[in-house]
């Protein structure tokens, strides 16, 4: 069977976490108070479910994966799971991962897995923009330790007004990471727009755009 090159990049994305984890109390390479950060993000994911259900009645040439994790004893290795259908509680497909660690499994092996058992979940659409990945998105954004927000500005009277987020990126891989950022931390970077860029004088009606880099975590202001 060919994949398309949009669907294996789709693939690679959503695939943040996979291999992850061959260690008992955590993904390896994460601290302790990181791991806790992801953990949370797991439990975003989860919440964000009844999204992924809704998706999956309609496939639509989308292809949809959920992330768990394979047991060994104290040991696990997070893999992804391609979806075929859900059957109660438990959504059914193949793994898509190839071991990575002592963990074994078997690339294709069918699986079934718990709605409670999710780690995360990834839509690939057929161009391989991808929806989800909410705890890889954040795994990522650790690495870097830092995201960048971008602003619109709109002039008013000769100076810039409207200051609004619509987008949130990684800077290093440039991926569109919105669904990991609280709306509180909206607010608090477009307030801090506000006060960066309104005294700017505008040269024509034209909206533009700034950026303010924060902190990942803790969305603290980067000068």
């Amino acid at each position: 069977m060919k994949t398309s090159l949009a669907l294996l990049f789709g693939v690679i994305a959503c695939a943040g976490l996979a291999g992850q984890g061959i260690y008992p109390d955590r993904p390896k390479g994460l601290t302790v108070d990181q791991a806790a950060i992801i953990q949370s993000y797991e439990e975003q994911a989860r919440k964000m479910l009844p999204q992924f259900d809704e998706e999956l009645q309609s496939a639509n040439g989308r292809t949809f994966f959920v992330v768990t994790k394979i047991h060994d004893g104290a040991l696990f290795e997070q893999v992804y799971v391609r979806v075929g259908e859900k059957k109660g509680n438990a959504y059914r497909g193949r793994i898509a991962s190839t071991p990575m660690g002592p963990v074994k499994f078997e690339r294709n092996a069918l699986i079934d897995v718990l709605s409670n058992d999710v780690a995360d979940w990834c839509i690939v659409q057929a161009n391989g923009e991808e929806q989800g990945n909410i705890t890889g998105k954040a795994l990522d954004a650790l690495q870097v330790g830092k995201v960048v927000f971008i602003i619109s500005v709109k002039p008013k009277n000769g100076q810039y007004a409207g200051f609004k987020v619509v987008e949130v990126r990684n800077p290093k891989t440039q991926q569109v990471i919105g669904e990991i950022v609280p709306d509180e931390t909206i607010r608090f970077v477009e307030r801090e727009a506000t006060t960066r860029f309104s005294k700017l004088k505008a040269d024509d009606d034209k909206e533009k755009f700034q950026f303010i880099l924060t902190s990942f975590p803790g969305w603290k202001i980067i000068p």
